[in-house]
């Protein structure tokens, strides 16, 4: 009898797949005899030692990278400070503290019938003391002083007076005082985020001064302080900046330090599988 070749070939398949399916079931029940039903009283003996279901351990990649990114995501930046921004602000101090000295006095040179020939003209440098308002409104103009208040030029001229009058030095004091401050401030550090909020709570909460006390009798404690603070705030820059490159290394150390996500994987699970891709070949 002559049969169909499209139904031979299927015969043959479904034939191939039972037998597959067979050895399957026949593996899994020699091979894995945990898989087979045992039916137990309490108190009966055991027939036999049960062994759990063995397995293998793959690594999921997936997990085992969102733990990474997850420990890298946790190191915080590293920042360094910058020595050079801290002698930037220091300079800075020192330049208005010098100028305020300077426009207490000023050079004016006088004229007089000289000897032609020699070249000589007669004339000569004569310095002239200004006077307070005089010393003020020069400040006021000045680019070093073009953000400060009017009440802390007042402040500085009356300081310098009161070194000129007394031949005292209460200005160097208050440059040295305000010196002491910007290390202290600089030494924490300070970003680029934070510089606003700092300045501003630098002119809220002066820092105390260590001054003699008879320079108080001409000029309250509490006025030199806002003076200083205005002082520190006008010259005050960053000086942390982001170490781009030890923050790389720590974050890659974090994910190193990671341990790898194992999933176990049973082997009649694979055998199902390929069971599965056995049986996709046929169809």
């Amino acid at each position: 009898m002559n049969i169909n070749p499209e139904i031979k070939n299927h015969l043959v398949k479904i034939s191939i797949t039972s037998l597959f399916v067979a050895a399957v079931w026949f593996v899994s029940f020699a091979i894995f005899p945990e898989n087979q039903v045992v039916k137990l009283d309490i108190g009966d003996p055991s027939p036999r030692t049960f062994i759990a279901p063995k397995y293998i351990e793959v690594e999921d990649m997936d997990a085992t990278q969102e733990k990474k990114e997850i420990a890298e995501n946790s190191v915080e930046p590293i920042f360094i400070t910058d020595d050079n921004s801290t002698l930037l602000v220091i300079d800075g101090i020192a330049d208005m503290f010098l100028e305020v000295l300077e426009v207490r006095t000023v050079e004016e040179s006088t004229s007089e019938e000289g000897d032609i020939e020699s070249g000589d003209d007669g004339s000569e440098v004569v310095i002239i003391t200004l006077s307070v308002g005089e010393q003020i409104k020069l400040l006021q103009n000045s680019i070093n002083f073009s953000n400060i208040s009017i009440n802390t030029i007042e402040a500085l001229v009356t300081v310098s007076n009161l070194d000129l009058e007394n031949k005292t030095s209460f200005i160097a004091e208050l440059e040295a005082e305000s010196r002491k401050q910007v290390l202290a401030i600089m030494s924490v550090g300070i970003g680029e985020v934070e510089l606003n909020d700092t300045r501003r709570a630098i002119i809220k909460n002066p820092a105390q001064l260590s001054l003699p006390s008879e320079i108080y009798l001409q000029i309250s404690q509490a006025r030199l302080e806002s003076a200083v603070a205005e002082i520190i705030s006008e010259n005050l820059v960053s000086n942390k900046k982001l170490d781009q490159t030890a923050w790389d290394q720590a974050k890659a150390q974090a994910s190193s330090m990671v341990d790898s996500v194992f999933v176990k994987l049973f082997l009649q699970l694979q055998i199902l599988i390929l069971l599965v891709k056995f049986g996709d070949i046929f169809h």
